[in-house]
């Protein structure tokens, strides 16, 4: 998950401090979706979503509109957005993006 600080004013008035970096919260599975699969949001609007990511069950909870990126076992950048949907189960937990 990506976080960011934000900048302060000083006492001049220019943005000072601002920062962001790439946060490791759990391993996890990356399922691309079927073509033209939805998911209805909170406002009741649907939106096409490319992927589902899955994870363990006592994995930290993701805040909807977080931009997360799922890495493969090499590094490299398996799937790359932002949550629409977030989901605990019993047994696994489940993000749309």
């Amino acid at each position: 998950m990506l976080t960011t600080i934000n900048a302060q004013r000083n006492a001049v008035g220019d943005l000072v401090g601002g920062s962001s970096q790439w946060v490791t919260l759990s391993k996890c599975r990356e399922e691309p979706s079927d073509g033209g699969t939805e998911v209805s949001t909170v406002s009741a609007h649907a939106t096409n979503k490319s992927s589902a990511i899955f994870f363990p069950a006592n994995a930290p909870a993701v805040p909807v509109n977080a931009e997360i990126r799922v890495l493969g076992a090499d590094g490299t950048v398996q799937v790359q957005g932002m949550v629409m949907r977030y989901k605990r189960y019993k047994h696994y937990g489940k993000i749309w993006v």
